[in-house]
């Protein structure tokens, strides 16, 4: 079933399947998008862990992968306008296994173009422990059936 904005309903979810974060995978994005040395190098001047941590970034990047797979994939997503607010709550991880969790939060019509809907979701990310790691919230356009 493809969702149009009529089918998507306030509270209800989505989830994605877990994805295991690989070391080299939090190194390639930081060495081209954020060369913060807590994301690029192993050392004792880390005071979060010993071994690098995924960068903010790159786990705004993997939710967008993980909201495609949990929904917009499957839907009339168009665009979106911009994200509310986003919050990185606990480290991330080499091999850390995350996934997401999206909420409806709002809907309704677009006063301005017709055929459209904006909806506002929820979304949290969690780890393995189940804890959250980030929670954001974007808003996007979805199209009318």
């Amino acid at each position: 079933m493809k969702y149009y904005y009529e089918d998507l309903n306030i509270g209800d979810k989505f989830y994605s399947d877990y994805y295991t974060v690989s070391k080299k995978e939090i190194l390639t994005f930081a060495e081209q998008y954020d060369q913060l040395p807590i994301h690029t190098k192993e050392n004792d001047e880390n005071p979060f862990a010993d071994t690098v941590i995924a960068s903010g970034w790159n786990l705004c990047a993997l939710t967008m992968r993980l909201m495609i797979e949990a929904l917009l994939g499957n839907s009339s997503a168009l665009i979106s306008p911009g994200i509310e607010k986003i919050e990185w709550k606990k480290p991330v991880f080499p091999n850390d296994k995350v996934k997401i969790k999206m909420t409806i939060g709002e809907k309704r019509l677009s006063m301005k173009k017709k055929g459209l809907g904006i909806i506002k979701f929820h979304v949290e990310m969690y780890n393995q422990n189940e804890e959250i790691v980030l929670s954001m919230i974007p808003t996007g356009f979805f199209g009318c059936k």
